[in-house]
């Protein structure tokens, strides 16, 4: 299965939780439907082990927040139904 690299997400992209209006940093495509949802850092933390079930794939842009981090530079992840994709 090919996996389609979507458009990195920018300062514009905003979460997709009612009333959170974050910066989203999480692009979530849900399997039924192929469309996906924005999340910010906190609202995928807090519901992180219910979406990675349930999500087709999830790429993960938080890099960005962890630039002190030696192993942060360039981060991003992807994971397809709950395991991480590794790029070779």
């Amino acid at each position: 299965m090919a996996i389609q690299t979507l458009a990195t997400l920018t300062q514009q992209d905003r979460c997709d939780v009612r009333l959170c209006g974050a910066r989203a940093w999480y692009r979530v495509v849900i399997p039924q439907t192929l469309d996906d949802l924005l999340f910010c850092a906190h609202h995928f933390r807090e519901h992180e082990s219910q979406i990675t079930e349930q999500a087709l794939i999830v790429y993960d842009e938080s890099g960005p927040l962890y630039a002190d981090r030696q192993w942060a530079d360039g981060w991003q992840e992807t994971y397809y139904r709950g395991k991480p994709i590794l790029d070779s």
